[in-house]
């Protein structure tokens, strides 16, 4: 490999209600998919975007269904987000989380 695997962003275990799953960030290729102006996006796309990142984070879990992710308490589906944003090194100075957040606050009101 590379002087750049270095770069790699390794995956972050996350506790939730004593079940630890490991969240693997977003690569660079993934990041197309997710990226853009999601005020374009209807309320359903943002969701089914939401939804699809969370399937490609959790690589450990390939029986987890969109349903499953969808049919999630709000408040586990927001520490997903977290966990992957933190563990693809999204953090609080980057535009790319703030844009997110932005998203989940028109979502949930929070």
């Amino acid at each position: 490999m590379s002087r750049l695997s270095k770069f790699m962003a390794t995956p972050k275990v996350v506790e939730i209600k004593g079940e630890s799953f490991k969240v693997y960030p977003l690569k660079s290729k993934d990041m197309i998919e997710f990226s853009g102006d999601p005020n374009k996006l209807s309320k359903e796309d943002q969701f089914k975007m939401t939804v699809k990142m969370v399937k490609k984070s959790l690589r450990d879990e390939p029986d987890v269904t969109d349903e499953e992710i969808a049919n999630l308490d709000a408040d586990i589906l927001l520490i997903l987000q977290d966990a992957i944003l933190e563990a693809s090194g999204l953090t609080e100075q980057n535009d790319a989380l703030a844009r997110i957040r932005k998203i989940k606050e028109q979502n949930t009101g929070k």
